[in-house]
């Protein structure tokens, strides 16, 4: 009710950020309010049995989770798992200071769920872009579940960060989220280099939703269905949900469409793909 009469008519005149920011008030005041986290709960998770599965090695109880920029220092990533998000991804981070903020949230605050850190270019410089993915990578390792690293040019080597990974006691899923600005033949590049690497998945997606559809099995084929593939962007409906995860995707991100419409999306889609996938 607050957020359909109050926050979505103010979102809607808001630029992109203004509006990710009022959201996340939202979110924040309820997280503060006495009993916040079990009204979230109640009103807004939905945990369909039918819906659990596996990917990149993990458990999850549904395949709808939600994209990085929503709580990048992490601080309310347990009420966001409590809304019935199959992972909450933290970051992108601005520097060393987000990325400690978000370890002490992390750290400090008990949860169920699967939690990503999104690790995303900063710097134009190539050997400045793979330094500053292998601190944030080294220093979150202990502390999340999986590492989504946003890829926007072709020729950025992350060999660094899958050779560490490779000396860690635990194994964690490593996922590229692919630039929906690379051409064809960069995409086909990045996908052979994430397939001979061992990365875990590729998270692709455009604003439109019959474009992700598109760009959704342009990448099938180029990886001939043996890389799982998380689709991200256009997402508005229950149906435009269901034609992803039938269009091949392991899951989906929400993004926009929490921003329009709120919790209430996330709670209508799981409930349409418990009755019709």
């Amino acid at each position: 009710m607050l957020y359909s009469r109050v926050i979505r008519p103010l979102a809607r005149k808001m630029n992109r950020e203004k509006a990710m920011n009022l959201v996340f008030g939202f979110y924040r005041v309820l997280a503060y309010l006495p009993l916040g986290r079990q009204l979230i709960h109640l009103l807004y998770k939905r945990d369909y049995p039918s819906l659990h599965h596996g990917a990149f090695g993990l458990d999850f109880t549904g395949p709808v989770a939600l994209g990085a920029g929503f709580d990048p220092q992490g601080k309310i990533f347990d009420l966001l798992l409590d809304a019935g998000f199959a992972y909450v991804q933290v970051g992108p981070f601005s520097g060393k200071a987000d990325i400690f903020r978000a370890i002490e949230h992390l750290k400090g605050t008990p949860h169920n769920g699967i939690v990503a850190a999104c690790l995303a270019e900063r710097n134009t410089l190539d050997e400045q872009v793979v330094k500053d993915y292998d601190t944030a990578f080294t220093l979150l390792y202990d502390f999340v579940d999986m590492f989504i690293v946003r890829i926007d040019q072709p020729d950025t080597d992350l060999d660094i960060i899958l050779n560490k990974r490779m000396c860690m006691d635990v194994y964690k899923p490593v996922l590229f989220h692919l630039s929906d600005e690379l051409n064809r033949q960069d995409l086909a590049d990045i996908l052979r280099y994430a397939q001979l690497s061992g990365v875990d998945g590729v998270v692709v997606g455009r604003p439109d939703y019959d474009k992700t559809l598109a760009l959704l099995k342009d990448v099938h084929a180029l990886c001939q269905g043996r890389m799982p593939v998380v689709a991200a962007g256009g997402i508005y409906t229950p149906e435009q949900a269901a034609g992803l995860l039938q269009g091949g995707a392991v899951m989906v991100e929400l993004y926009d469409g929490i921003l329009e419409q709120g919790p209430t999306l996330l709670r209508k889609i799981l409930k349409y793909l418990n009755k019709n996938i």
